[in-house]
């Protein structure tokens, strides 16, 4: 198990570039959801950075991660631009369109409950 996203994401490029299917599934539960040592499950390492996930997602293929991440950046304000992370700057304008779209939807959402 990562202690960190930082940990993790260089074994996950590296398990896209060699085509390693199991290890990718098995980083990508660990992005959505964790256990610790007690054997509770926890929120993922994609809390630590839920856009970075978005966005290294999108480019990895890696769709239900992806959809995980873009709900958990609605509690972040995703119009500023990060100039430390070149996988979220860099990110095309159409995922970062994809985030701004789900907030009225959300909240659409919310007003019908």
């Amino acid at each position: 198990m990562f202690p960190t996203l930082h940990a993790l994401v260089p074994v996950l490029d590296a398990a896209y570039k060699y085509e390693m299917k199991g290890v990718m599934g098995a980083l990508s539960t660990q992005l959505i959801s964790r256990t610790s040592g007690e054997g509770k499950i926890g929120s993922g390492l994609m809390q630590q950075n839920p856009v970075w996930v978005y966005a290294k997602a999108k480019h990895l293929g890696l769709d239900e991660v992806a959809s995980v991440a873009a709900k958990a950046t609605l509690n972040i304000d995703i119009t500023i631009q990060p100039r430390d992370n070149p996988d979220i700057a860099n990110m095309p304008a159409s995922w970062l369109w994809d985030l701004l779209a789900l907030r009225p939807k959300q909240n659409r959402s919310r007003r019908v409950e």
